[in-house]
């Protein structure tokens, strides 16, 4: 019988690629921390960090909003997945839009598009259970979970003030406890990137059979379900 590489080749392809990337992302900080003088400007509203995370959750938005316009069967997860990134880059901006449009416009802009979300998910209810027992037996889930908990939970846990006068004590800083929870979070960010793309491949390679043309989409663990 001969070996199959193709799996390794995959895993070796994405620890390369993925390694580039996170690579990049801490030269990306670095560089950003050198473009600011004095402790206290770093990593503020307008540093290109916070830029990082929007650019980051705007593609992982695209390649949600890509898959429920190509690959109809993953509509409903597709559009619950874009969803959440989009609203987590309306809350990337609310200082600017607070500024500038009026305080409070980025609540707005969330509140909104959940309430779409949620009009949405009940009109296809079947297809969004359907989608959901697909996507959780995928590798994007695990991905997409490790990025969500670095993200909206070690970030802000690791990013308390408290924890860091507790660090510090009497040279507390707060550019250090803000570049810290920052750059975190923008890794987290990167990991649901990261998470979005392996949809996507998942969603490409036909992970999922079409059985005598029904419109559901089969469990992962089903017969006639086959990861290629």
């Amino acid at each position: 019988m001969k070996a199959n590489f193709t799996g390794i080749k995959s895993g070796f392809l994405r620890l390369i690629i993925y390694g580039l990337l996170i690579f990049g992302v801490a030269e990306f900080i670095r560089w950003d921390a050198t473009l600011v003088h004095g402790q206290e400007s770093k990593f503020g509203e307008d540093s290109f960090t916070e830029l990082g995370q929007s650019i980051l959750l705007l593609i992982a938005a695209g390649v949600y909003i890509s898959i429920f316009i190509k690959h109809p069967k993953f509509k409903a997860i597709a559009f619950f997945l874009f969803s959440f990134a989009m609203a987590s880059f309306i809350r990337e901006q609310d200082s600017y839009l607070d500024e500038n449009i009026f305080d409070g416009a980025w609540q707005v802009g969330v509140f909104s598009l959940f309430g779409i979300m949620v009009y949405y998910l009940w009109r296809n209810w079947q297809q969004f259970l359907d989608n959901i027992n697909v996507f959780v037996n995928t590798p994007a889930f695990g991905v997409f979970i490790t990025g969500f908990l670095t993200t909206y939970v070690f970030s802000r846990l690791y990013g308390r003030g408290k924890f860091w006068q507790e660090v510090m004590e009497d040279r507390y800083f707060r550019a250090v406890k803000n570049a810290s929870e920052e750059c975190i979070e923008l890794f987290g960010y990167t990991i649901l990137a990261i998470a979005s793309v392996e949809f996507l491949l998942f969603v490409k390679r036909g992970a999922t059979k079409l059985i005598l043309g029904t419109d559901r989409v089969l469990p992962a663990d089903s017969p006639e379900m086959r990861v290629v």
